[in-house]
């Protein structure tokens, strides 16, 4: 990434990896890991929807109504910006009347910055605010009126109205970027996909995926009737190939011994003759790495993700590849998957000219 010191380096003097860093914060998930991009998680390839629209009022005080703004869909509160005691009013109602009926619902809209400003002034000059207090779902019209009833009891005189929100949290900056046009949304880092030393670890991937590469072209020239995939497995930590595996469906007239399964199975032999107990049920494939010249299939994916695998780098996208149905980071939107390990593709034609792997039918799962 491009250090503070860097970004006020002349611009005749700047290097080319400077442009790419600034493209990976407006969310690019490649230069950061050039040669390879960052595939990204199911979270990060959502685009704005708007199913889970929240509630919004307008409240009115001594200067009168703000009126209403063509919207649907949410509902907030609208009003002119007051002395503190106020809003800290507004905000405890909020908290005690309207949040615990959210969590009722299970509407989260924690992803939802409650306050913005809505760009507008009275004719006193005050600036206008909207605050976000519930999810549209979580009350009914009946329910409504008893909570504009309990508002005007406390000094507040609130009026519906709807207004669109994102239903998703952003994790990208693209995503910030789009999602927050409706309303301000919060953006989300997932740590578990941060890595201290991007360009050091770029260096680590090359180093296993050529080495993968050259051992798939070995291969095919001893074995010409096999598919051309090759996978490794990879000590990050010890900087060791702990195990080389080819598909061999052909040559052995089996319809499962992806390379990926032919490693996995060549697992116990890392293990030491003896097991103590408590390290029986242990998943062994946990700190480890998985480098293959094609992406793999779903068979592979879901195997990798029994097995704890940490991550898992391949070089040319496939048709058939599990990133097409969301399975390969073990991240389904719907959290069915217990693991999650990151994912890195590698870019065409980054590795140098006359160096890539073998293209295949596209119909052939990896």
């Amino acid at each position: 990434m491009t250090t503070a010191e860097e970004g006020e380096t002349p611009p005749k003097k700047r290097r080319k990896v400077d442009s790419e860093s600034v493209e990976s914060e407006k969310g690019n998930h490649e230069a950061p890991f050039y040669p390879f991009r960052l595939v990204p998680s199911p979270q990060e390839k959502r685009t704005l929807e708007t199913s889970k629209s929240p509630l919004k009022f307008i409240l009115t005080n001594s200067s009168g109504s703000m009126g209403h703004v063509n919207s649907s869909d949410s509902w907030s509160l609208r009003f002119a910006k007051v002395r503190l005691s106020i809003l800290l009013l507004i905000r405890r109602f909020i908290q005690e009347r309207l949040t615990p009926l959210d969590i009722a619902k299970d509407n989260d809209l924690t992803h939802v910055k409650r306050v913005r400003r809505a760009g507008q002034k009275t004719e006193d000059g005050l600036d206008v605010i909207d605050i976000i207090l519930c999810a549209k779902s979580t009350i009914i019209k009946e329910e409504l009126d008893e909570i504009v009833k309990e508002a005007a009891e406390r000094g507040l005189e609130i009026s519906p109205r709807l207004q669109i929100v994102s239903r998703w949290a952003a994790y990208t900056t693209k995503q910030l970027d789009e999602f927050k046009v409706l309303w301000p949304v919060t953006l989300r880092k997932d740590t578990t996909r941060s890595i201290k030393n991007p360009a050091k670890e770029a260096r680590e991937m090359k180093k296993y995926m050529l080495e993968t590469i050259n051992l798939s072209k070995e291969r095919k020239s001893a074995h010409p009737e096999d598919l051309p995939i090759t996978a490794l497995l990879v000590d990050p930590k010890s900087s060791k190939v702990l195990l080389t595996a080819h598909d061999t469906r052909i040559s052995t007239s089996h319809p499962l011994n992806h390379a990926i399964m032919n490693i996995l199975n060549e697992l116990p032999s890392l293990l030491p003759a003896s097991i103590p107990p408590e390290e029986e049920e242990q998943y062994y494939a946990s700190m480890y790495d998985m480098y293959i010249t094609h992406e793999p299939c779903t068979m592979c994916c879901m195997a990798l993700v029994h097995s704890r695998i940490r991550r898992l780098i391949f070089w040319r996208g496939m048709k058939m590849g599990a990133r097409e149905i969301g399975w390969m980071k073990g991240d389904e939107v719907d959290g069915l998957l217990n693991h999650r390990f990151m994912s890195f593709e590698g870019i065409p034609g980054a590795l140098g000219d006359g160096v890539d792997v073998e293209e295949i039918t596209e119909d052939i799962c990896a």
